[in-house]
């Protein structure tokens, strides 16, 4: 049986919490709190029969669905320092709660109840560096790095995040246009390693391979001071 889900949508409320503190001309710190959320999905679901097929989902048919997701809680905490006024160089680390997200369950309308799926993920690191340079009064040359840790266990290891981890390469730059407007340009190279997998029955994963993974992201934003 192969499920679609299509027109999935949900709302979900969080908040977070800030904190910036300047130690002097060439130190700064801060800190930062999201808090979690627990989003309410629905939509439809659709299913397509394949080869031989369990009796008992001889009559499936398409429905509505329903789902349940907690998005995790977060801590970051970062340094930055200014050797020259031109040049700031930063730190960050970020922790993710990510253990609140222990199952994902699907309640649908049709014969199959409610199913729940098992995740047990683990709390994970993020952690990066960058640099800012003011070229000059119009240009700001900017490079980052990030290591993104996996948060899925082997016990409990699917298909959903099909990486034992990644690393990000930034590059960007901003340009005061004049005295109102800004424009601000950003180019990110994601490096995600592969994934080996074990026959699981629990999260009916295959013995397969993910392979390495490489995305090429390009972002810009416009800014306008009244």
């Amino acid at each position: 049986i192969e499920n679609k889900l299509k027109n999935i949508d949900g709302f979900g409320v969080g908040a977070t919490v800030s904190a910036h503190y300047q130690f002097n001309e060439q130190w700064s710190a801060g800190l930062l709190y999201r808090s979690q959320m627990t989003l309410h999905a629905k939509g439809d679901a659709e299913f397509k029969k394949k080869g031989l097929v369990d009796p008992e989902l001889i009559g499936l048919e398409d429905c509505s669905v329903k789902a349940s997701i907690t998005v995790p809680d977060s801590v970051t905490g970062g340094v930055a320092f200014s050797p020259v006024p031109e040049l700031t160089l930063e730190a960050s680390a970020t922790w993710t709660r990510c253990s609140t997200f222990d199952s994902l369950d699907f309640e649908y309308s049709n014969i199959l109840g409610e199913r729940k799926n098992k995740k047990d993920w683990r709390n994970t690191w993020r952690l990066g560096v960058g640099a800012e340079y003011q070229a000059t009064d119009w240009l700001a040359l900017r490079a980052g790095f990030v290591w993104d840790e996996s948060p899925m266990t082997e016990e409990y290891e699917d298909y959903l995040v099909p990486t034992s981890g990644r690393r990000i390469y930034s590059l960007g730059a901003g340009f005061n246009l004049n005295e109102s407007w800004t424009l601000d340009l950003v180019y990110a190279y994601i490096d995600a390693s592969g994934r080996s997998y074990q026959k699981n029955n629990v999260t009916h994963t295959e013995n397969s391979n993910a392979k390495p993974g490489a995305t090429h992201t390009f972002g810009f934003s416009v800014g306008y001071k009244f």
